[in-house]
């Protein structure tokens, strides 16, 4: 368990990267989009930012999914009553994560991914603190757990 939320708080780190150079790249569109149209060209730049936004929300979806799958994984093996709460607030907070990603998805015209990423990052922010907390309880597990076989071991 240790290692997979050590995986977790680096993939954490990618995917807030990830979030930030795309909505940077989107914000880029945006502007050379304005100055097309005040330049009176025609250019597809719009065609461009519904692809950025349709292809930066499936590989969020992936990323969220890890992340589903991660807190659904450790019902069974964190049994302490602090990673439960943090494992059932890990899936809520994934799933709603993932059902908003799924809006550029469906109509990349309406919403952005750069529009997206103001509600992914305070997302983000939360798994790495519920990842730091189930690693936490890890460690603690895993040292009961040895003290608890040393002590066996003795009688």
């Amino acid at each position: 368990m240790k290692n997979l939320y050590t995986v977790s708080l680096s993939i954490c780190a990618i995917f807030l990267l990830f979030v930030f150079y795309k909505a940077n790249q989107e914000t880029n569109l945006r502007y050379e989009m304005y100055s097309d149209w005040q330049n009176g060209s025609d250019s597809n730049v719009y065609t461009e930012i519904r692809e950025l936004s349709f292809t930066s929300s499936l590989i969020s979806q992936v990323f969220i999914l890890f992340y589903i799958l991660t807190f659904s994984f450790s019902f069974k093996y964190l049994k302490t009553t602090t990673s439960k709460v943090m494992n059932i607030l890990g899936v809520c907070f994934s799933g709603i994560a993932f059902l908003i990603t799924l809006l550029p998805i469906v109509d990349p015209g309406k919403i952005s991914f750069e529009e997206l990423s103001y509600l992914l990052v305070p997302f983000i922010l939360a798994m790495i603190a519920f990842s730091i907390v189930n690693l936490i309880q890890a460690y603690r597990i895993r040292t009961a757990d040895l003290n608890q076989s040393t002590i066996d071991d003795i009688i």
